[in-house]
C-alpha cells in the first residue's frame, strides 16, 4: 500500500481530472499544473480529456536559484529530491527546458504548442 502523501497525491491528481473535465464540458478551455510524482499521472490519462503533456524542466542549480527569491517550506535535500523524483519526462509529449527562458518567452512556446493542437 503507498505511503499516505503518495495516496494523497494519487486523490489530488483524480480530483483535478474531474474538475477539468467539468469545465471541458461547459466549453472552457483547461490547462492544469502539476508536479507528476508516482501514479499522478494515470489520473489525468485516465480522464475524458485527451491531455497534452508539457513537461518543463530546469536545471537544479537555477531551480534552487528561483526558489532562493520567495519562500520555501522544503529543506534543500527535500527540494532535490522532490527534483531528482519528478516523473513528467517520462510521459510528456513535450519537453522544454526552461533553464534559460523568461517567463513570458516559456508561456509563448506553451503557447504555440496548444494552438497547435
Amino acid at each position: 500500500m503507498p505511503g499516505e502523501g503518495a495516496r494523497q497525491t494519487e486523490l489530488a491528481a483524480h480530483n483535478a481530472a474531474l474538475l477539468m473535465t467539468s469545465f471541458h464540458e461547459h466549453e472552457f478551455n483547461v490547462i492544469a499544473t502539476d508536479v507528476l510524482l508516482g501514479n499522478a499521472f494515470s489520473a489525468y490519462t485516465g480522464s475524458h480529456l485527451p491531455p497534452l503533456v508539457v513537461h518543463l524542466h530546469v536545471s537544479l542549480a537555477e531551480a534552487l536559484r528561483r526558489a532562493g527569491t520567495r519562500r520555501v517550506h522544503l529543506t534543500d535535500d527535500e527540494f532535490q529530491l522532490l527534483h531528482e523524483s519528478e516523473q513528467g519526462a517520462s510521459v510528456a509529449d513535450v519537453s522544454i527546458d526552461t533553464t534559460d527562458l523568461s517567463l513570458e518567452e516559456c508561456a509563448a512556446q506553451i503557447l504555440r504548442l496548444w494552438t497547435a493542437r
